[in-house]
């Protein structure tokens, strides 16, 4: 008779509790997860003995999982930031998992033997690899939700894990009564968020994130770990190393499952599909093996993840989408508080954000203007409508950091929600160039370029309990070049539309227009309206299609 079996046969003293805890959680799993927390600190259930509090909790293991997993499985793939409502039913799992965590902690050290070096009982192990199971599902789901939970969570597992590894209990398995399959080990259990913590998930797409996390699954029963408390930083020729906490660092041999990864990208190359591999996936055979190779490099020997660099500057201003008019006319510069215009009277159509100073020819063929302005006066007027129009349109930002593929901001705005791929445009600015500080006497001016590109990476931040407000962190991988914002006319229309032009540079010879999504249908001439004069370009190629804009390489007639 087994642990779980003999746990079974203890009657807890208060059975009209569980039965309708477990009733409720069935019927109805919001309410049910609430009532489950609060009974967990309550006195009834903290006053039991040990062993009666974790077959009560063995009893209630298929009722609560069934309540919380499908609630967390409902939050996958929402835009971000979450919603009022997805962040309620978000919390009342988080908080259902860490009353579930801390409850089998206190039954552990209730069942510890009393000499403090004895090795713990075998119930003492279930009770703790119960604590670390709930820890796992709680970072798992965090990871699958983009969320970033705070150092503690993961300086947590460390330490519910460690005195099952220093114990050679990692691979006990024991019955799940809420599961017809296999028991998992507390090993699974503890590195299954550790690979998906070195995938950074923040950027990968639904498709991949499910996949990557079923693949994290399988590699994480076969995978070593070397728990180290001396706070410091660690490679590993076996695998990746991660610095969890300022105590604890996790050293990772992942060999057996990159050796898996190699025979599945074998069978892939021989023309084998992913559904007679037995990945349960939409994606392509390519998609599939693109997504090994990344496996294959963050579960690979000596990987460490690096920290962001530092931001050049501490804020920003940044808008999604496209450049928006706030009146029907044009032409008309909009008063700021430096030009000390008069504010609109009452009913009068809101001002423009765009700044047009208009010389009296038009550009033809991509031709300059005659008796147009410099070059440094044409440079002084893209900035001067690329700060007026972020003024008008852009939120500021703090510029937390960026690596070689991504600048991150914290944005704390609830709208627009953001899903992975939207357009994104950001000027950097010192702090004192915000539009809310324009009071100081402070130089303004333009510190870098408005620079253009899509949402790469998203992360909510805060805790799962509720106890601190969400804001989110939003990557942004950059186009290069410099940016103006534009009004386009394409061949045929007679409106001109909001757009993004980014000039060619003299590091880049490829010029962009970045225009609402399925504008572009094949190569045709359009008139590009900026701060002081027309352009007649061409458009040559779509580049690049995204969920809310198509970015099209432009280029002179002829």
């Amino acid at each position: 008779m087994g642990v779980v079996d003999t746990l079974f046969k203890i009657r807890p003293p208060r059975v009209a509790d569980t039965v309708r805890l477990a009733e409720a959680l069935r019927t109805d799993p919001t309410a049910g997860l609430a009532q489950l927390a609060r009974w967990l600190e309550s006195p009834a259930h903290r006053d039991a003995p040990a062993e009666t509090r974790l077959a009560a909790l063995e009893a209630m293991r298929a009722e609560w999982r069934g309540a919380a997993e499908p609630m967390l499985a409902a939050l996958r793939n929402r835009p971000i930031p979450l919603d009022t409502d997805e962040l309620a039913s978000l919390h009342r799992a988080g908080l259902a998992l860490r009353a579930l965590r801390d409850a089998h902690l206190s039954i552990h050290d209730g069942l510890r033997g009393p000499a403090a070096d004895a090795p713990p009982t075998p119930r003492a192990l279930l009770a703790l690899a119960r604590a670390l199971d709930a820890q796992s599902r709680l970072l798992v789901a965090a990871c699958r939700l983009r969320v970033a939970l705070p150092r503690e969570d993961w300086d947590t597992v460390c330490r519910l894990a460690f005195p099952l590894w220093t114990a050679s209990a990692l691979d006990e398995t024991y019955p799940d009564p809420s599961s017809a399959s296999r028991g998992e080990t507390a090993r699974a259990a503890f590195a299954t968020p550790l690979l998906l913590r070195l995938l950074e998930p923040l950027g990968l797409p639904a498709a991949q994130l499910d996949l990557a996390a079923a693949l994290a699954r399988r590699a994480a029963r076969r995978t070593g770990v070397r728990i180290d408390v001396d706070g410091l930083p660690h490679v590993c020729a076996e695998g990746p190393a991660l610095m969890l906490s300022a105590q604890h660092g996790v050293r990772l041999d992942t060999r057996a499952g990159l050796e898996r990864l190699s025979r599945v990208r074998a069978r892939l190359a021989r023309g084998d599909g992913p559904a007679s591999l037995g990945l349960r996936t939409p994606l392509s055979a390519a998609a599939v093996d693109e997504l090994l190779v990344l496996l294959a490099t963050v579960w690979g020997p000596y990987h460490v993840p690096t920290p962001l660099e530092r931001a050049p500057l501490p804020t920003a201003l940044m808008h999604v989408g496209l450049p928006r008019r706030t009146r029907a006319g044009e032409g008309r510069p909009a008063p700021t508080a430096e030009s000390g215009a008069a504010p609109p009277t009452a009913g009068a159509p809101a001002p423009s954000p765009y700044v047009y100073r208009r010389a009296s020819a038009v550009v033809l063929s991509g031709r300059e203007l005659r008796a147009g302005p410099t070059d440094a006066e044409l440079a002084g007027m893209r900035d001067d409508a690329v700060r007026t129009t972020m003024d008008a349109i852009a939120s500021p930002v703090e510029w937390r950091g960026q690596d070689a593929r991504r600048a991150v901001f914290a944005r704390t705005d609830p709208a627009p929600r953001l899903r992975l791929g939207q357009l994104v445009a950001v000027l950097p600015v010192r702090a004192f160039d915000l539009p809310t500080r324009r009071a100081m006497s402070h130089p303004t001016g333009l510190a870098m370029p408005l620079r253009l590109g899509r949402v790469a990476t998203l992360a909510q931040t805060g805790v799962v309990d509720g106890r601190e407000p969400f804001a989110h962190d939003v990557g942004v991988a950059f186009w290069p070049g410099a940016t103006v914002p534009v009004r386009v006319r394409l061949e045929g229309a007679s409106a001109f539309e909001d757009a993004w032009w980014t000039p060619a540079g003299p590091d880049d010879a490829t010029s962009t227009l970045t225009m609402r999504r399925d504008r572009f249908e094949s190569p045709c001439d359009v008139v590009v309206r900026e701060t002081s004069r027309d352009v007649e370009l061409r458009l040559r190629r779509l580049l690049e299609r995204g969920p809310d804009f198509d970015r099209v390489e432009v280029g002179p007639i002829g």
